[in-house]
């Protein structure tokens, strides 16, 4: 009998259970991308009620594929150049609706298009800076009694964060958002990206996918990541539409 059959038939005779494949995951990530995937790409119509849930099964499933490509890519690249990837990424579909209302604002002036394009933006942020940070800030105080303390490797990120959250505040007080507004926060983000590319990379504990990520020789790893990151974004954004 081979050897890992009768690993299998010792483990059911002891009472362990068999250890799962190592793609399993991967496999059930990917078999919830793919039906909104595939409806999507061609154009088959569904009702929206079934729209929303193939698409934001598929979006589920991407965001874990994600999530392993980001903890394996930290064995390549610095952690937070990796997170930040995987921020630009998670946040397609918003930017996908944002740039759909920005779009139809365009070809429709003196619709409410415009207003639509920066609600949808400027809510996102603030539900994040506003309530996000203060629900974190809460709940760590409920549960420690203390306050949340930030390592120093973090002041990069909230240094740009701070620029950035400045240079908001001047939109409103000129009345208007114009094409050299994108170019500064772009300017910062790309900043940000260049000194985060810097930083070493540091080894981290990677457990389920990512550690069978991480086994493979670099040029695989490498590749098999980047695969990950580009279909999980793919995904993401073709399946943004049905939340338009």
């Amino acid at each position: 009998m081979p050897l890992p059959a009768l690993a299998d038939l010792t483990a059911k005779r002891r009472g362990f259970p068999r250890q799962r494949h190592p793609l399993l995951p991967f496999a059930i990530a990917i078999a919830a991308a793919l039906p909104g995937t595939v409806l999507r790409l061609a154009g088959v119509p569904l009702d929206p009620a079934l729209a929303a849930a193939t698409s934001g099964a598929a979006i589920v499933g991407a965001s874990f594929l994600l999530l392993w490509a980001c903890d394996a890519a930290q064995a390549d690249v610095s952690q937070a150049l990796a997170l930040a990837v995987v921020a630009v990424l998670t946040v397609l579909p918003e930017y996908a609706v944002d740039m759909y209302f920005t779009w139809q604002a365009g070809q429709h002036e003196g619709t409410a298009y415009a207003q639509y394009a920066v609600a949808n933006m400027t809510g996102a942020n603030r539900l994040l800076i506003g309530v996000a940070w203060g629900l974190v800030a809460a709940l760590y105080w409920w549960r420690f009694r203390r306050a949340v303390r930030i390592g120093h490797e973090r002041c990069t990120e909230l240094l740009f964060l701070g620029l950035a959250t400045a240079y908001a505040f001047v939109i409103p007080i000129k009345g208007t958002l114009a094409w050299y507004d994108g170019l500064v926060f772009l300017g910062i983000y790309v900043w940000y990206i260049v000194l985060a590319s810097r930083r070493p990379c540091v080894e981290s504990e990677a457990v389920g996918p990512a550690e069978m990520l991480i086994r493979l020789p670099r040029r695989q790893r490498r590749a098999a990541t980047a695969v990950l990151f580009l279909v999980a974004g793919a995904v993401i954004l073709a399946n943004a539409k049905p939340f338009c």
